[in-house]
């Protein structure tokens, strides 16, 4: 199994890097409309591209969730870089196949 990885920005983001993508790594242009419908309130969706999604838990082993930690200040500061001041994004992980199902809020 693999882990997915999403993020829900309230702008549209200008980018399709190695990190961030409008392209697919496990999902499609009608896979990410269901996830943006199911999973975010903001209106634009993009899969974090990566062989392991992001997972930071106390279940991951400290190698891949060092790892984690790593792609999500990527992640942020490259948000960073298109954000205006009240600008955000949700982020959303998940194993593939998985995707559209009712997630645990806490």
């Amino acid at each position: 199994m693999s882990l997915a990885t999403y993020t829900g920005p309230n702008v549209e983001l200008p980018i399709n890097n190695n990190l961030v993508t409008n392209g697919s790594c496990f999902s499609d242009e009608r896979n990410r409309l269901n996830i943006k419908k199911r999973q975010f309130t903001t209106p634009y969706v993009y899969e974090v591209a990566s062989d392991w999604g992001i997972e930071i838990t106390e279940y991951m082993n400290k190698s891949r969730r060092k790892k984690s930690k790593e792609k999500l200040i990527v992640l942020c500061k490259l948000m960073d870089r298109y954000f205006k001041s009240g600008d955000f994004f949700e982020w959303y992980s998940c194993l593939v196949g998985e995707e559209t199902e009712e997630q645990e809020r806490k």
